[in-house]
C-alpha cells in the first residue's frame, strides 16, 4: 500500500515498484484508488461513501489478482488513518498483512509537482493543496509506528523503491508480510498468497 498526501509521488512510486518487481520475476498488479473512485462517481472526489466503496473494491480486486496468479498487488491512494484503512482491510480475504508505505512531501515540493502536472485540476490550487498537506500532517503521528515512512522530497522514486525492497526483502512474501514490531524492525512471515481465504 502506497499512502500519502496529494503530489507525494504515490502513483510514480507504485508504478516504479511494479516495474521493478516484474523485472525481478514477480507477476505484479498496480492499482490506483482514484481510478476506482472515478468508476463510481465524478470529480470532485469528496464523497466518503464512494471512497469507502472504492477501498472495498480495491480489496476485492486484490483477492481476485491473487487468485489469478498475481504475486504482488500494489495499491496506491489515501489510507491516512484507521478509518480509511478499515474498509480495505475488513473486505480483504487474503490472510496476510499488507505493508503500508507512507510518503512524505513538503508543501513547496507538492505544489511544484502539482503545478507541473497538466492532468490535475483542483489539486493544482495552492489553497486546496496546502489544506490537504496540513490535514495529512495532522494525522501522520500514528502512522510512524506502523508504516514505513519515506520522504519523497529527499529521495527519487527509484531510491524509494530500492529502500522498500532492501529494507523489507526482494521477495513478495517478505515485502507484503512484513509486520512491525515494537523495536522498529519487521517480523517477516514467509507466506505466499492462496486463492480466496476465509477470515
Amino acid at each position: 500500500m502506497i499512502n500519502g498526501p496529494i503530489a507525494s509521488g504515490k502513483s510514480t512510486v507504485a508504478q516504479a515498484l511494479g516495474r521493478r518487481l516484474r523485472q525481478d520475476g514477480h507477476p505484479t498488479a498496480v492499482m490506483d484508488l482514484d481510478e476506482l473512485y472515478l468508476m463510481m462517481s465524478a470529480k470532485p472526489m469528496a464523497d466518503p461513501q464512494v471512497w469507502s466503496r472504492a477501498r472495498r473494491a480495491a480489496a476485492a480486486l486484490t483477492d481476485c489478482f491473487f487468485a489469478s496468479g498475481i504475486e504482488v498487488v500494489v495499491v496506491e491512494g489515501a489510507f491516512w488513518d484507521e478509518s480509511e484503512r478499515a474498509p480495505f482491510l475488513d473486505a480483504l480475504t487474503w490472510s496476510g498483512s499488507p505493508l503500508f508505505v507512507t510518503l512524505l512531501v513538503s508543501y513547496d515540493v507538492a505544489y511544484r509537482r502539482a503545478k507541473g502536472d497538466s492532468g490535475r485540476s483542483l489539486s493544482r490550487s495552492p489553497e486546496f493543496l496546502r489544506r490537504n498537506n496540513e490535514e495529512f500532517l495532522a494525522r501522520l503521528g500514528p502512522l510512524r509506528a506502523t508504516d514505513l515512512v519515506l520522504d519523497s522530497d529527499a529521495q527519487t522514486p527509484q531510491q524509494i523503491v530500492t529502500t522498500i525492497l532492501s529494507r523489507h526483502s526482494p521477495t513478495f512474501a517478505d515485502l507484503l508480510l512484513a509486520i512491525p514490531r515494537d523495536d522498529g524492525e519487521f517480523e517477516r512471515i514467509p507466506l505466499r498468497p492462496r486463492p480466496f481465504y476465509s477470515k
